[in-house]
């Protein structure tokens, strides 16, 4: 599906889900795609985070779900409990949030993407998760079994996708293999939450991954 967006010029393409890896293989397909189509129409497309400081950014969000191998039913939902999440959906957004500052070069890997990371403007910046909160790092969708999943909101448009899949799906499964827990759910305008923001730059987010011992275990160095 592909939709005008907030900014001039700006399009949201949401690509249908598959698995991981087919999926960084499609998202890198869409890049190369537009920009030649683009290129042959004598126009440029760009997928930075942030190309001018007076329009919109361009995200690259990422929407992951877990299914049981053999009966393929979501792991994520769970009726029974009073937010239809699972004991499993909560240790995989506490795993995000665990390496939430070390894990941000991977989401955000170019000097420009922190350009993007400004309050307010439904960017993820803040190190907290909601259900179909577009304020908060983490947004959950509860809606049912078949639609439940956890949207990474940090990555911009920038993103290799294969390192920043791999980064949100590691992060969620050592959540799960530490059975960590997540604080209560954030409401409203998150972004007023006094909890930690992500790094503001490039360097902050090299320093933050390099003293981290959590996000080598997500990745290998």
């Amino acid at each position: 599906a592909c939709l005008p967006e907030w900014g001039q010029g700006q399009f949201e393409i949401n690509l249908h889900r598959t698995d991981a890896v087919s999926m960084a293989d499609n998202a890198m397909l869409l890049k190369l795609a537009v920009k030649q189509i683009a290129a042959g129409q004598g126009v440029t497309a760009t997928f930075m985070a942030k190309f001018r400081e007076d329009l919109s950014g361009s995200s690259g969000h990422i929407h992951l779900s877990l299914r049981d191998r053999i009966t393929g039913e979501s792991v994520f939902y769970d009726p029974a409990r009073p937010l239809k999440l699972s004991r499993t959906f909560e240790n995989f957004v506490a795993g995000q949030l665990d390496v939430f500052a070390p894990s941000a070069l991977f989401y955000a890997p170019n000097v420009n993407s922190y350009k993007r990371f400004q309050s307010l403007s439904f960017a993820g910046t803040t190190k907290n998760w909601g259900i179909d909160n577009r304020t908060v790092g983490f947004r959950a969708i509860n809606q049912s079994a078949g639609k439940c999943r956890l949207e990474i909101r940090l990555g911009g448009a920038d993103v290799n996708p294969y390192l920043a899949i791999a980064t949100g799906l590691g992060a969620g499964l050592r959540g799960i293999e530490k059975n960590l827990d997540a604080p209560p759910a954030a409401t409203g305008n998150a972004y007023e939450d006094a909890v930690e923001r992500i790094p503001s730059t490039l360097g902050a987010a090299v320093a933050a991954a390099s003293a981290d011992s959590g996000i080598r275990e997500v990745l290998p160095p």
